[in-house]
This record gives C-alpha cells, sequence and structure tokens, in this order.
C-alpha cells in the first residue's frame, strides 16, 4: 500500500534537503480497489503494529489471516479501525 498525500513546496524543499524527515498527517478514509470497484470507508483511528521489522510469530500469524495480501517483512505495518462506508464506485 502506498500513501500519497498533497504537500506544500516549502515543506516538500525541506524534505528533499534533508532539513525535515518526520510528516505528521490524519487520515479521512481508505479507499479499496477489488477488480475496478471503489470501496471507501471512513476512518476511525490507526495504530502502528510494528515500527520496523515485525517478530516471525506475527507475519505468520498475518499471512494465515490475510493470505491474499503480499505482506513485506521489512515494511512497518498499520491496523486501520474501519469506521462508516461513505461511496461505493461500480465498474463502468
Amino acid at each position: 500500500m502506498k500513501l500519497r498525500c498533497k504537500i506544500y513546496k516549502t515543506n516538500l524543499d525541506k524534505i528533499l534537503s534533508g532539513e525535515k524527515n518526520i510528516e505528521y498527517r490524519q487520515v479521512e478514509s481508505i479507499i479499496f480497489d477489488c477488480e475496478g470497484e471503489q470501496y471507501e470507508y471512513t476512518v476511525e483511528r490507526i495504530k502502528v503494529l510494528s515500527d520496523n521489522k515485525p517478530s516471525r510469530e506475527t507475519m505468520d500469524k498475518l499471512k494465515a489471516m490475510h493470505p491474499d495480501v503480499k505482506w513485506e517483512e521489512d515494511l512497518s505495518t498499520l491496523v486501520i479501525y474501519l469506521g462508516e462506508k461513505k461511496i461505493t464506485k461500480q465498474k463502468t
């Protein structure tokens, strides 16, 4: 999963120059895309399950619970608590 956000040029310049390496964001919603259909849900809260490399036990549990996800062991893992369904966009 990749996160995308808009940013002011002055903040981007600080990141690109190495002056700034932390960014804070609020998340309004998440969009699930499945075979051309999109489902948007509000985000109640997010927590970080692992800052960097999850334990072997955690990775094994995640892989068993969600075999459809391509799990990368060196990426941070987020737990996203879903709220209300906002919209559904059907295939066109």
